[in-house]
C-alpha cells in the first residue's frame, strides 16, 4: 500500500514474475505527492540509482524560465532531467541530476540564473513562504484588496499560526469603503480612477496609516468582463509598503476573470516575499 497524505484514495503497488504495477489517485497533486515521496525512491533503492533529486519555486516570464532551462541542458550535456508545472504564473521546477558529480554545477548554474525570481529551493506556496518570512523576521501583515476579494490574506492565514503575522485584510471594493477605512479622499479617487497607481498607493499608504502592521499590501484592477473605467480589462496595479515607503507596480494580464484575479494575487505575494527578503 502507498499512503496518500493528501487525500482519501490510497495507491498499491504489486510487483510478480518481474512486471510492476502501480495504481494512484487519479488527482495530479495527489499523484505527485506519492511520486515523490514513495515512488520514484523505491524504484531507485530497488535498481541502485543514485539521482538527486531538486524542487525550486520560481514566480515571472516563463519564457525566461525556458530559456534558462535551455541553457543549462547545453550546460549538463545530458546529466539532468526536469520537468516544469505552471499555474497563474507560479512553476514548480523539479529537477533529477544524474550525475553526482556535476550535480552541483547545474544547480549553481540554474540558480545563479534565476536567483531574483526563486523564492524557494522546495515544494511550496507563495502564501506559505510569505507567511514563514513575516514570522521570522517578526512582522505583521495588513492588506487592502479591491479586486482580488481577500484572495491576498487568504493565502497567508492558510497557514497554521498565522495569527502571529496577520494584522487586518480589508476588502475595499467600493469607493466609499476606500475613503471611509483608508482614509481616500473622493474627490482624488473620481479623479483618478479606481483603478490606478494612485490609488493602489493611497490604499497601502491608509493601512500603514491605521498603524499595527509592518507590511502593508494593496491591489487594484479590471479583472472583467468589462472594463473599470479607463482601464482595460486586466490592467492592475499594486502595492507594496513599509515605513520606508510605498512603491506600486503596474500589471498587463490576460486571460479570463479568474486567471487575471488569481496571477495579480500572485504576483501581489511575490512582491511582498522580495521586499521583505531584501530587508
Amino acid at each position: 500500500m502507498i499512503p496518500n497524505v493528501s487525500g482519501a484514495f490510497q495507491g498499491f503497488l504489486l510487483e510478480k514474475e518481474g512486471f510492476t504495477v502501480v495504481c494512484m489517485p487519479q488527482d495530479f497533486g495527489q499523484f505527485k505527492v506519492a511520486i515523490d515521496g514513495y515512488i520514484l525512491p523505491y524504484f531507485e533503492k530497488k535498481f541502485e540509482i543514485k539521482r538527486k533529486r531538486l524542487t525550486l519555486k520560481y514566480f515571472g516570464d516563463g519564457k525566461a524560465l525556458e530559456k534558462v532551462m535551455k541553457e543549462a541542458d547545453e550546460v549538463g550535456d545530458g546529466t539532468f532531467s526536469y520537468t516544469i508545472i505552471e499555474k497563474n504564473g507560479d512553476y514548480t521546477l523539479d529537477l533529477i541530476l544524474n550525475d553526482a558529480e556535476y550535480a552541483g554545477q547545474i544547480t549553481r548554474f540554474i540558480v545563479g540564473k534565476l536567483k531574483d525570481n526563486i523564492y524557494a529551493e522546495r515544494d511550496t506556496t507563495l502564501g506559505e513562504t510569505l507567511f514563514n518570512l513575516l514570522k521570522l523576521r517578526r512582522l505583521k501583515i495588513a492588506t487592502a484588496e479591491s479586486f482580488t476579494g481577500g484572495r491576498v490574506i487568504s493565502s497567508v492565514i492558510a497557514n497554521s499560526g498565522a495569527s502571529e503575522c496577520v494584522k487586518e485584510g480589508i476588502v475595499s471594493y467600493s469607493k466609499e469603503s476606500k475613503c471611509e477605512r483608508l482614509y481616500l479622499d473622493f474627490k482624488d479617487l473620481s479623479r483618478e480612477g479606481e483603478v490606478s497607481s494612485m490609488t493602489a498607493y493611497r490604499m497601502a499608504s491608509g493601512l500603514l496609516k491605521n498603524g499595527g502592521c509592518d507590511l502593508a499590501v494593496s491591489t487594484t484592477g479590471s479583472a472583467g468582463p468589462n472594463p473599470d473605467g479607463d482601464a482595460p480589462v486586466g490592467t492592475a496595479f499594486i502595492g507594496i509598503g513599509m515605513l520606508d515607503g510605498v512603491h506600486t507596480y503596474r500589471l498587463n494580464l490576460s486571460g479570463s476573470r479568474e486567471e487575471i484575479t488569481e496571477r495579480a494575487k500572485n504576483t501581489a505575494l511575490f512582491l511582498a516575499i522580495k521586499k521583505i527578503k531584501n530587508l
